[in-house]
């Protein structure tokens, strides 16, 4: 009983623990909620993707309370009048802040932690890149491209160091960034500037990884670092001859070519790709994942992965699988404007659109539009999830592979996102219509046409 007891302790310890109390107080506001948004971009440990968004609703005295999940040190941004500005945030370390709509960046911290969530926004001042550097980045010599990010990491560290030595700046925090700007550049010149995995010969290989893949505060930290070693792997395996296949190359991951926490974090990468599979191929798996990592920390990534995926989904399952044919779907919507989104949980250019999607809704209020989002090629689970992860307002249906080819035919469907606009009489008045930012006036005008004819 004792030993049940520990364990639920210290579970609801680490649920608390994994989480960011933001407090604050809104002056200039022009909406009534803040939105707060994960970064595009993949997570460190499993390498997912993180694009969920949260709201905090502003009270009568401009106050506002959210709590964001967080698991580590993550970035996040708020959207401005004049584009972004981003902080990170770090589990466990609650903010307060002044959120002044009037400044370009309005979010400023003050008390415990406000160092740490300032920096971004004091050095974004100090690293503006000029022409020299953006063409030397841009360029196909991987040395002149390589030399210039680094140089600019020289610069970003430099100020970071300054800033630490006259800032309450938590050695948590400037462990992590100073490690993120030691690997960004090598990153970022394989990302920018090198086409595929199949034109990395030796001597660049070399160069990329020059700091080496021995780094365990990287292994558990630092992003940059992990897909580096990404890219030595599939380099090494590429090399090995052997067939391609997931379970080869876990297989392979799992020898002693990397050694410590950098291998134990490169495998739960390759098992993360497991997680949403059947039971007779994830659990094979997972057992000798379990036998080679040790560490139970980073071991609650993949487990708590894999619980997400098997738990149902808390919203409803209706809408899947109802309806015979598109057109029964569509007349639902008759004396309506439709703007209809094809989408899926894997596609990560859908996801991205969502936010935009979330605006053109708030320009077309009380028009007769609908939006209706169509989830294409898509499992049940992941789709349920994602449309709860995104927090995705609208009507919602899971094609079958049925009205999946009635849809490739009727709009000529060739990838996602896609888009189409029908009008009040149902017809379809354009078969690639506009992403969501570029929507509005089209689907302005349809809407205040009187309605000519019924479906």
């Amino acid at each position: 009983m004792k030993s049940l007891l520990l364990t639920a302790t210290l579970l609801a310890c680490h649920i608390l623990s994994a989480q960011v109390i933001v407090t604050g107080t809104a002056r200039h506001k022009k909406d009534s909620i803040i939105i707060f948004k994960e970064t595009d971009g993949f997570t460190n440990i499993t390498r997912s993707w993180r694009d969920k968004i949260y709201k905090a609703h502003i009270d009568k005295n401009d106050h506002f309370t959210i709590t964001l999940p967080e698991q580590d040190i993550n970035r996040w941004l708020i959207e401005t009048e004049s584009g972004y500005q981003f902080f990170d945030l770090a589990k466990g370390k609650n903010i307060e802040l002044i959120a002044d709509f009037s400044k370009k960046n309005p979010l400023k911290a003050v008390g415990s932690n406000a160092d740490d969530f300032n920096y971004l926004t004091y050095a974004s001042g100090k690293h503006k890149p000029d022409i020299v550097y953006n063409q030397g980045i841009q360029s196909r010599n991987i040395d002149s491209a390589l030399f210039w990010r680094k140089q600019m990491a020289v610069r970003k560290i430099h100020t970071l160091d300054h800033y630490k030595r006259t800032s309450n700046m938590s050695e948590t925090y400037y462990n992590w960034i100073r490690s993120r700007y030691t690997y960004e550049p090598y990153e970022r010149t394989y990302v920018e500037n090198i086409r595929s995995t199949d034109s990395i010969s030796d001597a660049i290989s070399g160069k990329l990884l020059e700091k080496g893949i021995t780094d365990d505060y990287a292994a558990l930290n630092t992003v940059e670092y992990n897909d580096l070693v990404d890219i030595y792997m599939r380099k090494a395996f590429a090399e090995t001859k052997v067939k391609p296949s997931l379970q080869a190359y876990f297989d392979f991951s799992a020898g002693d070519l990397l050694q410590g926490k950098t291998r134990d974090i490169h495998l739960t990468r390759v098992m993360y790709w497991f997680v949403k599979a059947d039971d007779s191929i994830y659990n094979p798996a997972f057992k000798k994942y379990n036998e080679i990592v040790k560490d139970s920390a980073i071991k609650k990534y993949i487990v708590r992965e894999r619980n997400e995926y098997l738990q149902p989904a808390k919203l409803q399952r209706e809408n899947i699988d109802q309806y015979a044919s598109l057109n029964a779907i569509f007349s639902k919507y008759k004396g309506k404007v439709v703007y209809v989104d094809f989408w899926a949980s894997w596609c990560i250019p859908c996801r991205g659109e969502m936010p935009r999607s979330e605006v053109l809704k708030k320009q077309l209020n009380n028009k007769d539009v609908v939006f209706l989002y169509l989830g294409y090629r898509d499992t049940e689970k992941a789709w349920l999830k994602a449309r709860e992860d995104l927090e995705i307002e609208g009507e919602h249906y899971l094609l079958d592979n049925t009205l999946i080819k009635e849809a490739e035919e009727a709009f000529n469907i060739s990838g996602i996102p896609h888009y189409a606009i029908i009008d009040k009489a149902g017809n379809i008045v354009s078969k690639h219509a506009d992403r969501p930012g570029d929507a509005y006036q089209q689907l302005l005008t349809l809407a205040e046409k009187e309605q000519i004819s019924a479906y």
